[in-house]
């Protein structure tokens, strides 16, 4: 019986070493924090996990009376193999009450039938499957620990020379389409994109896969891709007192999450000893546009961006995607800002004051009636106004609005401040009404809106500033089966490029989503990161920084962030975003 009981627990720690390395794996940023806890904690689980198991089914066995001749460990292993196959299979069941209920009943069929399986057997099979436990226990071991312990040093280059440079500012419209807008063109409408389109290098970009938007737009200022930039998510889950959380714990699609971390994972947050919270800078490990920029001397703002709080210290300004009002996923105003820790919001910590005090944001009542009466659902029929008073999306699109003017407002008054050479400002409201909203109307005045907020950024950052407009990626709205989530199959984004000594140009091939940031470089009249993935768009340079964008890359060095101790979002920003990252689905995938 020993023996048997030693099976159960070798499988158990098989188990929780395969789901510790599947995690590390899929997160670069745990690796040097706490890689060796999360090993020991997947296989305290996994091994009660099992150990329960095995306990019903050696009950099972006791109940029977069986004389099981086959050897104890292959039987053990057998059945260990069918009941996590069981967990696997029916993963997609949406009820949980259902789901365990039907696991349950499979699970003590299955180790009904395991022993019958395994009677006739020859003995030496069971000593070839304890051999694969113990070298599956130790290597995994030895794959974590040597993930932990041989990273590779970075040597980043010094003084770094500029060479001709221009002024940048670069606009993100998340989820722009380019047969959209070219429809809108046509009949009149977003003219301060057409005039940029008209008269600048244009393309559809290429774009990754999966379109999650965190993953992307950090490739975008990075120039690297997910598994080296390390933000791969829309969230974290962190303990209490952890500096950085972990990503992906409830992702996977056999491990963890199909041997039993879900509930797990669930009944620690229920609880409050782990946190899911929005992705934060600390999952980045290589230097952003901005970071780099800074190293040179450059100064930049930033604004809005995707996994930027808590702020870098950098030369300049951030306003990070948690300020109060950048609401893509929350319904939160100036209000809310007591229950938000500050640190890291804005940099320096004093704008978030000043910004508040001087962008206008419009003071849109909460009425579902009132935010009905805005411009943007005046096509509307009567029974598409029905519908959308029934639902929860006009103060949804409130929050979206307001979100939007503040982070161009903020942007705005900072170009006419003290811009910078690279001026970096997204906002999302055309992705978001494109989830939300299956009324073209809506979703077509809101590219209006978008065109506006152009206008204004072009217009504040003056006539010798160099645009770049793009978006992380495209919509497929005519795929009316699945519309809440039709850039599923990464359809194009937009690139386009505008200034002075920029040529009107079609670029004749696609430039990918990993070659904006070595084009940005070129820009600014510095070379590329040796390691990033892409190159600088030559043909779309001018003539001045082209020569720039052949000299040698250099090592920019790696990045880790060391937050303040109080670097923590309040409950109520916490909770508000996780609620409308649920509301559209991305937790759900």
């Amino acid at each position: 019986m020993r023996l048997r009981w030693c099976a159960w627990l070798g499988f158990g720690l098989l188990i929780g070493v395969c789901a510790a390395v599947a995690t590390v794996e899929a997160n670069p940023s745990v690796r040097e924090a706490h890689g060796a806890r999360l090993l020991l904690w997947f296989c305290a689980v996994e091994v009660a996990f099992v150990l329960a198991a095995g306990a019903v089914y050696e009950g099972l066995r006791w109940l029977g009376a069986r004389r099981i001749e086959a050897p104890a460990v292959l039987e053990v292993c057998v059945a260990g193999t069918m009941l996590g196959a069981i967990v696997a299979a029916t993963g997609s069941i949406a009820s949980t009450e259902l789901r365990w209920g039907v696991r349950g009943v499979l699970a003590v069929a299955a180790m009904g039938v395991a022993p019958h399986l395994t009677a006739r057997l020859p003995a030496r099979l069971a000593y070839v499957a304890l051999l694969g436990l113990a070298l599956g226990i130790v290597g995994g071991g030895f794959h974590v620990v040597s993930a932990l312990a041989f990273e590779a040093e970075s040597r980043p280059a010094d003084n770094v020379q500029r060479g001709p440079a221009s002024r940048v500012l670069w606009i993100a419209i998340d989820g722009a389409d380019w047969s959209r807008m070219e429809a809108l063109f046509a009949s009149g409408r977003l003219p301060h994109l057409k005039r940029l389109r008209d008269e600048g290098v244009t393309a559809p970009l290429v774009t990754l896969s999966p379109t999650w938007s965190p993953r992307i737009w950090t490739s975008l200022a990075t120039g690297r891709a997910p598994e080296a930039h390390g933000v791969l998510d829309f969230v974290e889950h962190r303990a209490p007192g952890a500096a950085c959380g972990v990503q992906r714990l409830q992702r996977h699609r056999l491990l963890p999450g199909s041997f039993g971390l879900h509930g797990v994972v669930d009944a620690l947050i229920a609880v409050g000893q782990l946190s899911q919270l929005p992705v934060t800078s600390c999952q980045r490990r290589v230097p952003a546009l901005w970071n780099i920029a800074s190293s040179a001397g450059i100064r930049s703002t930033t604004v809005g961006w995707y996994a930027s709080w808590p702020t870098d210290p950098v030369k300049g300004y951030i306003v990070s995607d948690l300020n109060p009002l950048r609401a893509v996923f929350r319904n939160l105003g100036f209000e809310a800002r007591d229950e938000l820790t500050p640190s890291g919001l804005t940099l320096p910590l004093g704008l978030l004051d000043e910004l508040v005090a001087n962008v206008e944001v419009p003071d849109v009542p909460e009425d579902p009636e009132a935010i009905l009466a805005l411009p943007f659902f005046e096509e509307l029929t009567e029974e598409q106004r029905a519908h959308l008073l029934g639902t929860d999306l006009l103060p949804v699109f409130r929050s979206i609005y307001r979100s939007d003017v503040f982070s161009v407002g903020s942007a705005e008054y900072l170009l006419r401040r003290d811009p910078g050479d690279l001026v970096s400002v997204y906002f999302s409201g055309v992705d978001n009404t494109s989830h939300r909203f299956t009324e073209p109307g809506v979703v077509d005045r809101y590219y209006d809106v978008a065109d506006e907020f152009v206008g204004r950024l072009v217009a504040a950052a003056g006539p010798d500033v160099t645009t770049l407009v793009v978006s992380d990626h495209g919509w497929a709205y005519a795929d009316h089966v699945d519309e809440r989530f039709a850039h599923r199959h990464a359809p194009d984004g937009v690139f386009i490029l505008h200034g002075p000594e920029i040529p009107a140009l079609q670029l004749a091939t696609k430039p990918h989503v990993y070659d904006v940031a070595p084009t940005l470089l070129a820009l600014l009249g510095l070379p590329s990161d040796e390691r990033m993935e892409g190159r600088a768009i030559v043909e779309a340079l001018p003539e001045s920084a082209r020569a720039e964008s052949r000299r040698p890359p250099v090592d920019y060095g790696s990045y880790a962030y060391t937050p303040a101790a109080s670097a923590a979002p309040g409950e109520v920003l916490q909770n508000e975003m996780m609620d409308r990252l649920e509301a559209l689905g991305y937790l759900d995938e």
